[in-house]
Order: C-alpha cells, then sequence, then structure tokens
C-alpha cells in the first residue's frame, strides 16, 4: 500500500519516527493509524475488509493505492468549519459562499483530493446541521451542493444506503427559498450526484417530475407546472441522464429529443453530455436491459455524422459513448458505421485513442471516467463496473 501523509505547510519530504495504532470499526473497517513519536500528529489509514456485496455488484469499489490521509487534527478543525457554517441557531461563524476554500485551506488540499473517509464524515456532519439550510437562500444552495458532493455517487460505503434515503426524506419537506435560481438548480445536481445510490423506483420518481419539461408528447402537462428556466432545463437533462435505472425506451425517448437538437446546433454542452450518457454502449452502473437499442442510438449516430458540429469537443465525446465498441454483438454498432465514426474522431479531434475506441474494445481511463460522471470520483475509489 502507498499513502500521501500531509506534514506541515512546506511540500518537502521529511522522515518521521512513527508507530501504528489498529482499531475495528463497527462497520466493518480495519484502521490503521500512524502516529507520529516526536510530533502529536496522527493519520487514519483504512483497509477494506467487507464484503463487496455490500456496494453494488456491478460497480464495487476497491480502495485506491494512493489515497491522502488527512491529519486528524486537520479533519477535526474542517468539520468544526463546517458546524460553524450551519450553525441551527444562526449564531455559528463563517460564510457559506466561502466554506469549499476554508476547508481547502485548513486540509492543505484540493476537494478533489479529499479521501473518501474524510468525505463521509463531513456529510454526517452536514446531516447533523440540515435545519441551517433553512437560515437562507445561501446556506441552502451551499448545503445542497456540498451534501452531493460529499456523498457522491451515492455509495462505496456500508452506511450510504441509510445515508441516500435520509437525503431522500428531506423531499417530502420542499425548498425554502424556492424562488432562488441557484437553490433549486443544486437541489437537482445533488440527486445528479448521488443517483448511483437511488433504487429504480426513486429514480423514475424523478423522471416523472422533470420528463413533463423535457418531452414534446407530455407538454399539456407541463403547461399545469410552474415555469422554469434554460439552467434548470439543463440540471432536468443531466439528472435523467445520470439515472441510469431507467427503461431503456424511456431513455431512447429523451435521447431522440436531444439529437434533434444537436443536429440542429441548439444544444448546449451539457446536454450534448446528457445525449451521450443516455446513449452509452456501456452504462456505470446500471444493467444490460437499460441499454438503449444498437438500432435506435445507429440513427442518432448517422445523424451526428452527417452534421456540421457547431460544438466539436463535447459532440465527439458524446459520439464515442454512443459508438463505443463493448464487444457485445447486442450493443455495439455495425462496424461499418464504427469504422465511419472512428474517421470522424480522428478528423475532428486528431485522438486516435478515441478512435480506437469504437473499433475495439478498450478499458476506460480515469479521466474518461470522470468526462462520463461529469465529477470526478473522490479519491480513494476505483471504479471496476461495466467498462
Amino acid at each position: 500500500m502507498r499513502t500521501v501523509l500531509r506534514f506541515g505547510r512546506k511540500l518537502e519530504a521529511r522522515t518521521l519516527p512513527v508507530h501504528l495504532a489498529v482499531d475495528l470499526t463497527e462497520v466493518g473497517t480495519l484502521q490503521l493509524w500512524c502516529v507520529s513519536r516526536s510530533t502529536p500528529h496522527r493519520w487514519r489509514l483504512e483497509f477494506d475488509l467487507r464484503d463487496t456485496n455490500l456496494v453494488p455488484a456491478q460497480a464495487s469499489e476497491p480502495r485506491s493505492t494512493t489515497e491522502l490521509a488527512i491529519p486528524t487534527d486537520r479533519a477535526a478543525q474542517a468539520l468544526e468549519i463546517l458546524r460553524g457554517v450551519f450553525s441551527p441557531s444562526g449564531t455559528g461563524s463563517g460564510d457559506p459562499v466561502r466554506v469549499v476554500r476554508q476547508l481547502e485551506d485548513v486540509l492543505g488540499a484540493g476537494k478533489e483530493s479529499w479521501p473518501l473517509g474524510f468525505l463521509r464524515e463531513a456529510w454526517d456532519v452536514l446531516w447533523e446541521r440540515r435545519e441551517a439550510r433553512r437560515l437562507s437562500a445561501e446556506h441552502e444552495a451551499r448545503w445542497y451542493n456540498l451534501a452531493g458532493f460529499f456523498l457522491r455517487p451515492g455509495f462505496g460505503t456500508p452506511s450510504d444506503p441509510v445515508r441516500v434515503a435520509q437525503l431522500w426524506r428531506l423531499r417530502s419537506e420542499g425548498l425554502r427559498f424556492s424562488k432562488a435560481a441557484q437553490v433549486r438548480a443544486e437541489w437537482w445536481n445533488l440527486w445528479k450526484r448521488i443517483a448511483g445510490g437511488l433504487e429504480r423506483a426513486q429514480q423514475q420518481q424523478l423522471y416523472n417530475e422533470v420528463a413533463p419539461y423535457l418531452l414534446p408528447r407530455l407538454q399539456k402537462k407541463r403547461e399545469k407546472l410552474p415555469r422554469v428556466g434554460p439552467q434548470e432545463i439543463r440540471e432536468y437533462w443531466q439528472l435523467l441522464a445520470s439515472c441510469e435505472l431507467l427503461a431503456a425506451d424511456a431513455k431512447a425517448e429523451l435521447g431522440s429529443v436531444l439529437i434533434d437538437l444537436v443536429v440542429r446546433g441548439k444544444a448546449t454542452p451539457l446536454e450534448i453530455w446528457a445525449l451521450g450518457r443516455l446513449g452509452a454502449r456501456a452504462l456505470m452502473y446500471g444493467p444490460l436491459n437499460c441499454v438503449v437499442p444498437a438500432s435506435r442510438v445507429a440513427e442518432w449516430v448517422r445523424g451526428l455524422l452527417a452534421a456540421r458540429w457547431s460544438r466539436p469537443e463535447p459532440t465527439a465525446f458524446a459520439l464515442l459513448q454512443l459508438a463505443r465498441c463493448v464487444g457485445d454483438r447486442e450493443r455495439d454498432l455495425p462496424e461499418e458505421l464504427r469504422a465511419q465514426v472512428a474517421q470522424r474522431l480522428e478528423a475532428e479531434t486528431g485522438n486516435a485513442r478515441m478512435a480506437r475506441m469504437v473499433l475495439e474494445p478498450l478499458p476506460i481511463e480515469r479521466a474518461e471516467r470522470g468526462q462520463i460522471l461529469d465529477e470526478s470520483l473522490p479519491a480513494g475509489l476505483v471504479w471496476s463496473g461495466n467498462d
């Protein structure tokens, strides 16, 4: 095992005498503490001993070999900052707008480097302070933003199903500052971030709520609903594209609306991303029966090949997801069509790897997975799903 220990604020290597302390937690993880003999510092390392069936079978996540270990005093200080910002009584200190920067300064690491263990500890603190989201629109927006960030991608530890269930119950309370556009945007972004931890029925419920805003055939229902702005519509597309447990025919209908926008040059980068995720040949955590049929996606691909791309970079990546070779005759597009895609991808991007990925099965890299998810995985998680 390799890990990174932070000691002090200077970027230099130092040798410290340490001893080890061990603890077996209630949730089945073995905690190994690296305790300095010359300073009061201690760093927690974790080894996962639990049954991998405790996380989704198609997306079990062993620990990374280079997870950042945060000193316990720094972690405790960061959690106190959270408690101060989200004080239900309103007497706490701190600005919800600046809280992420404060946490990064205290931890000595950017938020993308925060390890899974700290993220879940922070989520538990945030949940304890959930009433503080009612203090102001800024508090509510930041609370939803952090709740999704701390719990992404919705699974990974034994307690995550409980956390997701707790969040789901918040839906019945509604939004306190519902007129604030940023609050509404962060609310939907929260569910996109943790969609992988939702059950099929829960994803279907989200679909039922937002589909009238997206599908022409539901226009009459839409007329009876509150108006929403373009930003919220984009959040809806991203949310449903992340709900991989939706039925394949529902995804196909959504994708058919998007492909028309993309071909006409009317789609935003986020909507183009959603098209690629909806019609992907390899889902991140969803089952095979939720993959849109190859015959339907082939029609979308032909439309993209015939169109002039107003946004080449996101369109190329979406096309890659639609035409990627997975080595399964049921999901793979016709070989001749994939050859055309490979030629177009190389011409548009100059990326030979993208072209190869539609011609032969290749595992995706971590950066590519981040593009598919529209966000990085927490440090300490390695995806071993359907790719």
